[in-house]
């Protein structure tokens, strides 16, 4: 791997393992196009034990600019969950106003009191985990409690061993760069 590629992944790329994963109380979903892998994550984490009991779970997104003309994502994902896997659909938080990372953290963060809880997990495609940190720390997200799990991007295959090797794949982790930057501008990440 050239010294570019390791930076941009070492940067983009800082999801945890979910056999790492302390156990949850508190998971946020961030919503994007690729719900079946959403779906699957989930599914680890619950049979690996890594979601408390009666944690409260968000699931969040209204649509992105790859799904706008489907159904809201909050509602995709929790379809996925149900019909799938069989979870109850009380187990779910709908946050359906979101159409970015930024507004995701601050729509969810809107449904609780973070105070409460001791362990927070943030799932988002694997690119985006950056990003999803930079808004968490900038939206006052309470950063030692937080985890950050990468979805299995089985559909696009972009993850950190996979994402330089196609031309698309490559466009769609340089485009997150550059909405990293767009984010910055607006002030809507916090670099610590």
């Amino acid at each position: 791997m050239d010294d570019n590629i390791k930076a941009i992944t070492d940067f983009l790329f800082i999801g945890e393992n979910i056999e790492d994963l302390k156990p949850s109380d508190l998971i946020i979903i961030l919503g994007n196009d690729n719900i079946e892998d959403i779906g699957l994550c989930f599914d680890q984490m619950y049979k690996q034990k890594k979601i408390k009991k009666n944690a409260k779970i968000i699931l969040s997104g209204k649509f992105g600019k790859l799904d706008s003309d489907k159904p809201k994502e909050c509602f995709r994902m929790r379809r996925e969950l149900i019909d799938k896997y069989g979870y109850s659909k009380n187990m779910f938080t709908l946050e359906s106003k979101a159409t970015n990372i930024y507004e995701n953290l601050e729509f969810s963060k809107e449904l609780v009191n973070l105070d409460e809880y001791k362990v927070i997990t943030l799932i988002a495609a694997p690119f985006a985990l950056r990003r999803t940190k930079l808004c968490a720390c900038r939206l006052k997200y309470p950063i030692k409690k937080l985890q950050f799990v990468g979805i299995n991007d089985t559909i696009r295959k972009i993850n950190k061993d996979t994402w330089f090797k196609t031309k698309k794949s490559k466009m769609r982790v340089y485009g997150e760069l550059e909405r990293i930057g767009k984010y910055l501008a607006k002030g809507d990440l916090k670099i610590k």
